[in-house]
């Protein structure tokens, strides 16, 4: 019969399976890592700010454009002797008949309002979501600490390497730019009483940083 002091021998130690290396790649994994956060702090993103500027620039600059074509149009309206052409720039329903007509000039100009209202509601739309980007949270240093520390698999060393990356190619490195990170959650201490206790009692500070360092277990 088989002794305990041999099952215990056969039978794996803690020390030993944590020496086994889990499978830690993959956007499973690291998907699993930020959800498993109870309090939701890493929940950091990158806002992309270089790239929203560059297309709302192409998106103004296409708006400029069209107005331009607004202006010349107008201009070729005023200039014109055609009376029912210029009924249709102050007449709604003068310039819905003339373009349901054929007329050439009433139906760019149909074309160029459509193209015009499409192009406002994109562009209008797209510089209020980037107003609720602009509006949430820098994220938190020791929140962004532990968050590097998983994702690279360690420490980053002196060199700039990264021991062994969660995720692969250049999504490596989205937590690399302090600057163009952003938290979902909102800062624990934005009110005055949520200030006074962490000032009061730093414990809660302390148990928050434990509870984040035992994520990289």
């Amino acid at each position: 019969m088989e002794s305990r002091q041999q099952r215990a021998r056969r039978q794996p130690t803690r020390a030993m399976a944590y020496s086994i290396p889990e499978p830690r790649q993959g956007y499973d994994v690291a998907a699993g890592w930020i959800a498993s956060d109870r309090d939701g702090d890493t929940f950091i993103f990158r806002k992309f700010g270089e790239l929203t500027a560059r297309t709302l620039l192409y998106m103004q600059s296409e708006l400029i454009s069209l107005e331009e074509e607004v202006r010349k149009l107008d201009a070729e309206i005023a200039r014109s002797d055609n009376i029912e052409l210029q009924d249709a720039a102050w007449a709604w329903e003068a310039l819905q008949e003339r373009h349901k007509s054929g007329d050439a000039t009433a139906r760019k100009q149909i074309k160029l309002i459509y193209r015009l209202r499409s192009k406002l509601k994109e562009y209008h739309e797209a510089l209020l979501r980037q107003a609720d980007v602009a509006r949430l949270n820098r994220v938190d240093r020791r929140v962004l600490d532990v968050s590097r520390v998983w994702f690279h698999g360690g420490e980053v060393g002196i060199d700039g390497k990264k021991p062994s990356p969660v995720l692969g190619g250049s999504a490596k490195n989205f937590l690399d730019d302090d600057e163009d990170l952003v938290a979902l959650k909102a800062p624990a201490d934005t009110d005055p009483l949520s200030r006074f206790l962490r000032k009061h009692w730093p414990a809660k500070v302390r148990s928050g940083a434990r509870r984040l360092w035992c994520l990289l277990l």
